[in-house]
């Protein structure tokens, strides 16, 4: 056999991460993958291509195995397929830092707050009625607790005065944001 025809029967896997069946097969434990699981890493930023979708992926699969990820669940904060749902922001004028910081907060109380209901949905402890009036009251509660809807909700609100009132709540003191 040739070399060139060797090559050829390798089965490398796709593309890219998000089309890969076998990608937990063949997915190699990077450094980045081991300060996930250890805590030392929360958020892994890159460009398209440098192996987060994988890394997100491979997570998914394996997390209940690690004993580092023993009390963790893990809450899809992003579409891991097709377009990204954070292209929505391009479509508002640019904001400032502290109101980017805002929508985020936001963005990730939203998307946890309403994972978390949705999976006490019948048993919802006092703190939890309170959170779901919270969402209520900004808009931000779904029955779908899915990224791309609780980013599309927040999207939709983000005007220049909600943005405003956003922003103002995350500058307030724990005690007067819990009143507002």
């Amino acid at each position: 056999m040739k070399a060139v025809d060797l090559l050829r029967s390798l089965n490398l896997g796709k593309s890219v991460a998000e089309f890969d069946e076998g990608l937990d097969r063949y997915f190699v434990d990077t450094e980045t993958f081991r300060k996930l699981t250890l805590d030392e890493a929360d958020i892994i930023a890159g460009d398209k291509g440098t192996g987060k979708t994988a890394l997100y992926r491979t997570l998914c699969i394996r997390y209940t195995q690690i004993p580092e990820l023993k009390k963790t669940e893990i809450v899809a904060g992003f579409n891991p397929q097709g377009s990204p749902i954070f292209q929505r922001l391009s479509q508002i004028p640019p904001l400032s830092e502290g109101e980017y910081i805002a929508i985020w907060k936001l963005y990730i109380f939203s998307l946890v707050g309403n994972w978390l209901l949705q999976l006490y949905e019948r048993n919802l402890t006092a703190k939890m009625v309170k959170l779901e009036e919270i969402l209520n009251v900004c808009g931000l509660r779904s029955v779908d607790d899915t990224a791309s809807t609780i980013f599309s909700k927040l999207a939709n609100k983000c005007n220049e005065s909600s943005i405003r009132r956003v922003r103002k709540w995350s500058s307030d003191s724990p005690k007067q944001a819990t009143r507002a």
